[in-house]
């Protein structure tokens, strides 16, 4: 099933490993070492961040986000494609295989 005109619900992300990442009360501020882009994040943003931890597909971000939050999967796919796709761009994330290598997209 496709999601984002880029992704598909298959599609798998981790974190870059060239990304800071601070908790300041409920948000997360996260800043590319590359790129020198940062973003800072809401307690849904900072849940996303943290089960990118290890290579997370879309489908078990959105089961992780529904394990904690009252949200329907339609719902929560369409929230997180942006946030992705953002997060994505500014090199805070990557896609990557289901083993953690990194993609070239």
């Amino acid at each position: 099933m496709a999601t984002h005109a880029k992704f598909t619900k298959d599609a798998v992300f981790q974190r870059d490993p060239a990304t800071l990442a601070a908790s300041v009360g409920t948000e997360t501020i996260l800043c590319s070492v590359e790129s020198g882009k940062f973003c800072d994040v809401n307690a849904v943003g900072g849940r996303i961040w943290t089960l990118l931890e290890q290579p997370r597909s879309i489908a078990q971000i959105v089961s992780g986000l529904r394990q904690r939050y009252a949200v329907d999967e339609a719902t929560c796919l369409r929230e997180i494609e942006p946030f992705l796709a953002t997060l994505e761009a500014a090199h805070l994330i990557s896609r990557v295989t289901a083993d953690g290598t990194r993609k070239t997209v």
